[in-house]
Parts: C-alpha cells; sequence; structure tokens
C-alpha cells in the first residue's frame, strides 16, 4: 500500500511503517456500547513455574501452526500473579493500584509466512471503569503487528477488572531472521494511553542454515550481549569471546531457588529433556522437557510436569541437555565423545540499556558442530560461577 501510513483493520493504526517521521492517525470509535466484550470471566492466571517466558507469557500460535489457542479479549477479574517469571531483571508486578498493561513488553516469535500470537492484559486496579477507546501500532517494523483478533472498540475495563489483547506477529515469507520492533499505544480516554514494547523474531520453518544467529536471538531477548561476532558459525574454541565467562560448574548466587528458563530452540525435531547435575556421578536432576513440534522459535513449549526453578543448595552443579542421540553438559570434559567439547558458551545478562542484570546468566548449547550455540538458550537467575 502507498503512503508511510496503513491502516489495517479498523482502529488500528501503523504509523511509522515507511518513514519514522509519519503522522499518526487515528479511526474515530464507532457506537458500540462502551461494554461491547467486556464479559467478567474467572482468573486466568497460572503459578509462575507453570510454563517458561520472560516478563512476556509464552507465544500463542494459530491455526497456522503449533501451540496455544490465542486468548480472547474477555474482561476477567485482575490478578497480581504473573503468569510467567521476569528474565529482565524486574521483579514480578505486586497487585495493580492503577491502570496498566501486563507485560510492559512482549517478546515472541512466529515461523515466516505464517502468523502467531502472544497477549497483552490491560489491568484495571482503579476504582472506576476505563474505556479502552483506539489501538496505535508505530515504528519501522509496525506493519508486522496486528491485534488478532480487532475488539470492538470502545471496550470497558470495569474496576478491578482485566483485559487480554492479542497482538499477532505475521512475518513474510521472505523476512530476514532479524528483531522486528514496534510500540503498541493503548488510548484510554481520560485515563491516559498505555504503552507496550513489542519485539519478535522470524524464524525458518525448521532447523538449518536459514536459523536467526545467537545475537538476533539476543538482541530480541532483551540482552545487551557481546556473543563473540554477528555471524551464525561462533566458532568451536574454548577461548572465551565476546562477554563470554568461563562458568562450566555454577553455583547458587543466595539462599531460594534457581531460575531455568528455556529461551530459545533451534535443533531437531524430538523431546528434549533438561536439567541440572552434580557431580561425580553425576546425577541428572531434570527440570523440564521441551516438546516435539516446537524446535525452531523463543520459548519452545514444555511437557507437562516441567518447572523453571529448582534448588541446588550450595553444591557446584552443571547444566545439561539429552536428546537421542548424546547428552551435551556445559562441562567440556563430559563432552570427549560429543561432536562439540566446549559446548556450551555462558555469558552475564545485562538489560537493553546494557545494564548489568544481577546474578543472571545465559547459557548457550551447541549440540552438533557448527558453532551457532543457538540449539538450547537458558536464562539462569540466582546463580554465579562456581569458584
Amino acid at each position: 500500500m502507498p503512503g508511510s501510513i496503513r491502516r489495517c483493520v479498523v482502529y488500528l493504526v501503523l504509523a511509522g511503517c515507511g518513514q519514522s517521521h509519519a503522522p499518526k492517525k487515528t479511526t474515530p470509535p464507532s457506537s458500540t456500547s462502551p461494554d461491547s466484550g467486556a464479559t467478567p470471566g474467572p482468573s486466568g492466571t497460572q503459578p509462575a513455574d507453570a510454563r517458561p517466558g520472560p516478563t512476556t507469557p509464552p507465544p500463542m500460535a494459530d491455526a497456522a501452526g503449533p501451540g496455544t489457542p490465542p486468548a480472547s479479549q474477555d474482561a476477567r477479574p485482575a490478578s497480581a500473579d504473573a503468569s510467567t517469571p521476569p528474565m529482565n531483571g524486574a521483579d514480578a508486578s505486586p497487585a495493580a493500584t492503577k491502570l496498566e498493561a501486563v507485560p510492559p513488553e512482549l517478546i515472541w516469535s512466529a515461523a515466516k509466512g505464517r502468523s502467531a500470537s502472544s497477549p497483552v492484559t490491560v489491568r484495571n486496579g482503579t476504582t472506576a471503569s476505563v474505556s479502552l477507546t483506539a489501538l496505535t501500532i508505530m515504528g519501522a517494523d509496525a506493519a508486522g503487528f496486528a491485534p488478532m483478533p480487532m475488539p470492538m472498540l470502545p471496550l470497558a475495563v470495569g474496576a478491578g477488572m482485566e483485559s487480554k489483547l492479542p497482538i499477532a506477529f505475521s512475518p513474510p515469507g521472505n523476512a530476514p531472521s532479524k528483531p522486528n520492533h514496534a510500540t503498541l499505544q493503548i488510548a484510554a480516554g481520560a485515563a491516559g494511553a498505555l504503552t507496550v514494547q513489542l519485539w519478535a523474531l522470524p524464524t525458518p520453518a525448521t532447523d538449518g542454515g536459514n536459523e536467526p544467529t545467537l545475537k538476533a536471538i539476543v538482541d530480541t531477548l532483551g540482552y545487551a550481549i557481546d556473543v563473540g561476532g554477528d555471524s551464525l558459525s561462533l566458532g568451536l574454541g574454548a577461548a572465551p569471546i565476546g562477554s563470554e565467562v568461563k562458568a562450566q560448574l555454577l553455583v547458587r548466587a543466595a539462599a531460594g531457588p534457581v531460575t531455568m528458563i528455556a529461551a530459545a530452540r533451534f535443533a531437531p525435531d524430538e523431546p528434549l529433556p533438561y536439567g541440572w547435575y552434580t557431580n561425580p556421578a553425576p546425577t541428572l536432576n531434570q527440570v523440564a522437557s521441551m516438546q516435539k513440534g516446537t524446535n525452531v522459535t523463543l520459548f519452545p513449549a514444555l511437557e507437562a510436569g516441567a518447572k523453571t526453578t529448582f534448588d541446588p543448595g550450595d553444591m557446584p552443579f552443571g547444566l545439561y541437555v539429552k536428546s537421542n542421540v548424546h547428552t551435551t553438559y556445559s562441562e567440556d570434559a563430559r563432552n570427549a565423545m560429543n561432536p562439540t567439547k566446549h559446548a556450551v558458551r555462558v555469558y552475564p545478562l545485562k538489560d537493553r540499556m546494557g545494564a548489568p542484570i544481577a546474578d543472571g546468566y545465559l547459557a548457550c548449547f551447541e549440540e552438533a558442530s557448527n558453532g551457532d550455540y543457538n540449539d538450547y538458550v537458558f536464562v539462569m537467575r540466582n546463580v554465579k560461577p562456581a569458584p
């Protein structure tokens, strides 16, 4: 469509698709009743260890791909529980006492030529009903994002209620595997406006040479990490590259559980158990298993019974993944019979602005021998390198 402003659906404006200085234009809301789409329902929150994710819930694929069906935009009682553990250094939000959009940053992926959705939740912790009047998506990559399905506006969110707004990311079939970024603005009448940052990564249909680089993955996830290069292959040498640290074994940084979140997977399609181990045996302790069918994605789906935390006590521990052909360990010496000896690179976490995230590390696995270190990527919290 010509021009720098593209209206994709009623009430949705994609500004800046072609030029960052393009003015915004919003279609006035219809005469739909303010209560349209706002039917009370039960709380839909899950325990923090129920599924993986950053401050963002895991993506929900539409009919074009596997995953959880997209959530509706129905209103429901607001909950203080975070649906997923935070990954960017921020603690989970307490009970809402104001109007807010959760999470403030949405991160997910979609296969090229297909579509996947992830929800933004508008929570009204005030004592008065709030009317959502317009949704505007802005930015250079705005054309790839859209509310799906589009809610009837204005949408009333009653006091103490919340409403889910699924946002779809639909990269074209020839999209490069690089981060896509846009900004969602939610107009709420006299209550002002809410802003959510949208980050998404186009992924190939299968693992192989068209996979995103480790740099593209960490940039999408929101970590300002020097992984040692921006090419797909980073080499297999044992010497640290970029900001990598020597951390073949870890220890708990403070009393309490360690967090282990499966943040990315670009590897053969099979169930994939992973977890931690202690020496000298080693004794393997499974935390979760990635599902078959989610092998080229951010935040792969996990099998039933999965957790995102464990407590190793004060003993040093290593990390492992177990494929159908071999087990890959964080200790080089245990990988002597595997394709790659130095199979795990560990990087200290920094947020998008470059600020260190205390006791946070990224563990990146190379299961084969092409040196991409994007086969399995885990966010670790409350850890530090073992002395």
